[in-house]
């Protein structure tokens, strides 16, 4: 019986200590995510989450012609590459990406940097982010243009 009861007390005693850890953890999990959702940028409290809510409820319409501008692009660039060759691909880091994954992949990898720079000032600036989103928009735009026409 002593056993048993130095045994359960031991067992209690390590289940203390988990969920002692687990709150330890849930804590750094919170200060992390905190960190994360808003940023300190020239002592200025930068709300990322709440900055890319606001553009995509606000500006939902120019994301959704983001998207479709970037896949016309997309399909002109590929049109473009496979007549004229790689070396007549003005944008230069989508040329890298060709060079260095192929036709499709960099074509594609070059495509996602391109969402993902617009995301990331959208998360950084309300103001600025959406004009960066309109800036893309209207260079795609223009890409899908140029390539079309040549």
């Amino acid at each position: 019986m002593y056993f048993t009861l130095l045994y359960f007390v031991k067992t209690d005693y390590s289940l203390v200590n988990q969920i002692m850890a687990f709150r330890q953890i849930e804590s750094c999990r919170r200060r992390l995510d905190q960190r994360i959702l808003s940023m300190k940028i020239l002592d200025e409290k930068v709300p990322i989450k709440e900055n890319l809510a606001f553009s995509l409820k606000r500006y939902w319409y120019l994301w959704l012609i983001l998207l479709v501008t970037i896949l016309f692009d997309y399909l002109s660039t590929a049109e473009f590459v496979s007549k004229y060759g790689i070396k007549a691909e003005a944008n230069l880091i989508t040329r890298f990406m060709m060079h260095t994954f192929g036709h499709d992949t960099g074509n594609m990898m070059g495509k996602l940097l391109q969402i993902l720079s617009v995301i990331c000032m959208a998360c950084l600036s309300r103001r600025i982010g959406n004009f960066f989103l309109l800036f893309v928009i209207i260079i795609n735009s223009w890409a899908t243009i140029v390539n079309s026409i040549s």
